[in-house]
């Protein structure tokens, strides 16, 4: 029994995983349009869903079957909330390429905006990770992998660009305040 069960399970991680990253390859690289607009992003209720020790409420006070709809739920919305934020990211990357690239007088502002594209990328990267654990944890919804660290990452890449946007008032940075 165990046989025939093992490799059916490695089979459908190899698909689920193999179709998440071609999506995700999709998405990177999207089109410059969609990605170029920065999107509002509640991280309150983001930080929630991601939240282990909430989950760990619901399953210990809701039956299996009811705690297994509704973690399919809030992951199928946690994938969203990380596909905005992705978005968000290669927003702020598709800005560098148009609107910073003034800064490149102002050594300060050049760091400043060097930094927060690294974190950005970070961000983007956390995001691909994110999204297949979620795509694992939909299948086994029994399974919990580690809270990310995307939540703190956001918040510090929202006070960088507050920074940056501080710093370049005499340039006319396309910065959105959605963030």
């Amino acid at each position: 029994m165990i046989a025939v069960i093992v490799p059916i399970v490695l089979v459908v991680i190899f698909v689920v995983s193999s179709g998440m990253f071609f999506r995700v390859a999709r998405y990177l690289r999207g089109a410059p349009s969609r990605a170029s607009v920065v999107k509002p992003f509640d991280i309150v209720a983001f930080a929630t869903l991601v939240d282990r020790e909430d989950e760990l409420f619901l399953r210990n006070k809701l039956p299996l079957r009811v705690f297994i709809r509704i973690k399919r739920q809030r992951v199928r919305l946690t994938l969203r909330y990380v596909a905005r934020l992705a978005a968000n990211a290669a927003a702020i990357l598709q800005l560098h390429k148009i609107d910073w690239q003034m800064a490149q007088a102002n050594t300060e502002l050049d760091t400043k905006a060097t930094a927060t594209l690294d974190l950005a990328t970070r961000i983007r990267l956390e995001c691909f990770a994110v999204s297949l654990k979620l795509s694992i944890e939909f299948i086994f919804p029994s399974l919990q992998f580690k809270t990310t660290t995307l939540v703190p990452q956001y918040r510090a890449l929202r006070e960088s660009m507050a920074q940056l946007q501080k710093m370049a008032t005499g340039n006319s940075l396309g910065l959105v305040s959605a963030l």
